[in-house]
């Protein structure tokens, strides 16, 4: 039996790309292909931004109804504390009784506001001061984010040089005053997991930091 890590995927539909609250506008200041006549029309999301559209009749200006937007995704990354690794057993089909399970915590991201990178060179680990002016506008964005926290992860390397410049940067957020229970260290084949690197992150040195709104839960999964 062999369990792969998994993400759940929870799918909310707007009309308008993601924003914040505050930058959300009309729709017919977003999108070109507004407006349309389609009824019941949009209601503004005040917590995420955006607004929700799920008209039901048609209307006559461009033809346009339905879902035309964007999805806000939660993504579940199982088990973030685990090291990813799985193991293959085989069972005889007459020795399946039950799986034993236990709870792994999971993170929830729910919104994804920036995500930021720093790119080392060669075997330096230390925060030079080109990584401090990024960091430092992570820790204004964490500031004006009060719910947020930062998911922090060496993208492919899971050496003593990756961990070491993880733990750099993570003491010099803490140093800037952000508390410690808002930074959430990530092994690099967990964040491979999640799918949330993006491409331009992928690159040998790189620190990714993902300052999201993001919960901790608990799922049941396979006992270890």
């Amino acid at each position: 039996m062999k369990r792969t890590a998994s993400f759940l995927l929870a799918a909310f539909f707007m009309v308008m790309a993601p924003v914040h609250a505050e930058e959300a506008a009309q729709p017919e200041d977003k999108l070109p292909w507004w407006p349309t006549a389609a009824q019941p029309g949009p209601v503004k999301d005040e917590a995420r931004g955006g607004f929700w559209w799920w008209p039901s009749a048609p209307g006559d200006v461009k033809g346009l109804w339905g879902n035309r937007g964007y999805a806000y995704v939660n993504k579940i990354i199982y088990d973030w504390h685990g090291s990813g690794t799985v193991k293959n057993v085989q069972v005889r089909i007459s020795d399946v009784g039950y799986v034993e399970t236990e709870q792994k915590p999971s993170l929830m991201v729910k919104r994804i506001i920036r995500s930021p990178k720093v790119q080392f060179k060669d075997n330096a680990a230390a925060v030079q001061p080109e990584h401090e002016a990024i960091l430092k506008k992570a820790v204004a964005t964490l500031k004006r984010n009060e719910e947020a926290s930062v998911l922090i992860a060496a993208h492919d390397d899971a050496s003593e040089l990756g961990t070491a410049r993880t733990q750099a940067v993570e003491k010099f957020l803490v140093g800037q005053g952000v508390a410690g229970e808002r930074i959430k260290v990530l092994a690099p084949e967990k964040l491979r997991e999640s799918g949330l690197s993006p491409k331009q992150a992928q690159e040998p040195g790189t620190i990714l930091l993902i300052i999201a709104e993001m919960k901790e839960v608990m799922i049941p999964g396979p006992k270890e």
